[in-house]
């Protein structure tokens, strides 16, 4: 998980571009994914793009899952 590890990293907005790559290349992320995107906009004050990857949640239908407990 690249972007784990981008987030933990002294440059975590790499984990952002790594995310962008992702879906420019027709990847879709997993429900790993955004617990680590969102750690990395929190550690370089991302508010923009944490917003945009809340919308990303949202689409996928994340929330719901967790408040299921399904994941």
């Amino acid at each position: 998980m690249l972007s784990r590890g981008y987030s933990s990293s002294d440059t975590p907005v790499e984990s952002i571009w790594f995310y962008s790559e992702m879906e420019r290349r027709g990847i879709k992320p997993n429900k790993l994914t955004f617990p680590f995107l969102l750690k990395a906009c929190a550690s370089f004050l991302g508010l923009t793009a944490s917003r945009q990857i809340q919308v990303e949640v949202l689409k996928m239908g994340l929330i719901l899952m967790c408040m299921l407990g399904i994941i």
